[in-house]
């Protein structure tokens, strides 16, 4: 007869196997112009042009906020830029105030912006971000990135957004897809940017602004709205005229699956 610890190793198992039903959620961001790529241009993103072929370090520094009645500053800013060492694949990076970021500049403008739900949420913003970019040759140059004229209104500009994520569960969630841009096989975006907020004590209004990349697993607890956003971001209107393809975005509920394994082996002992 089976002891109860190997009992319990079969409910393991047997309800592991059956939380695997819970239903995924997906979400899916367009590469084409009127889907869920963001043009800079027009929406305001700041912008420098680099010395084409020489290596840079960014690094980024600063105070900006969405909410001056909240604790929700931003950690950093989203960037978009071109490798001079590859020039046809798009960066898509979020840089955080305690990272670094080498690449050697291209002859596309360096882009970088915050985010936000609507324009009408930017009002509320303030402060700004540095970002700063030393040359191996030791000169520096900066670029402000304002919390309200250098701030994306994701609703206003078509972001993908999912409203299907239940509050307060845990999610996992990952990338796949051959977005790209340019009109070009060698011009695939490498991930999705991505904002949405955390039910944490005291940081509820603080945007979490991230870059989830194909090959990595993004885990969070959702917020209390269940909404979360992604999309994608090119210069211009004009140049998005020779994007193409989609990402899609994995959601696992994985509170879900871990209430559906503990319930099936709750009952084998009832």
């Amino acid at each position: 007869m089976m002891n109860r610890y190997g009992m319990v190793a079969l409910a393991v198992a047997i309800a592991c196997s059956a939380g695997t039903a819970v239903a995924d959620q997906y979400l899916t961001v367009g590469a084409k112009p009127g889907q869920q790529c963001i043009p800079l241009q027009q929406a305001g993103a700041a912008s420098i042009a680099l010395t084409p072929g020489v290596a840079y370090t960014a690094t980024v520094d600063g105070d900006a906020y969405s909410n001056p009645t909240h604790e929700s500053h931003y950690d950093g800013v989203y960037c978009y830029y071109f490798d001079g060492t590859d020039p046809n694949r798009p960066r898509t990076v979020y840089l955080r105030k305690e990272e670094t970021l080498e690449f050697v500049a291209s002859d596309t403008p360096f882009y970088a912006f915050l985010a936000d739900l609507s324009l009408k949420d930017i009002a509320d913003n303030g402060g700004s971000m540095l970002v700063t970019f030393t040359a191996v040759t030791g000169a520096r140059e900066a670029l402000a990135v304002d919390a309200v004229f250098n701030c994306i209104g994701l609703r206003d500009f078509g972001a993908a957004e999912t409203l299907d994520l239940i509050p307060y569960h845990s999610y996992t969630a990952a990338v796949a897809g051959d977005a790209f841009t340019n009109g070009t096989g060698s011009g695939f975006f490498d991930g999705v940017y991505v904002w949405y907020r955390e039910p944490v004590a005291g940081l509820e209004y603080a945007p979490i602004q991230d870059a989830l990349l194909v090959g990595q697993v993004l885990s969070f607890t959702e917020c209390e709205w269940g909404w979360f956003y992604a999309f994608l971001v090119d210069e211009s209107i004009m140049t998005m005229g020779n994007n193409g393809g989609s990402m899609t975005i994995t959601f696992v509920d994985v509170t879900a699956v871990e209430e559906e394994t503990w319930g099936a082996i709750k009952a084998l002992f009832r």
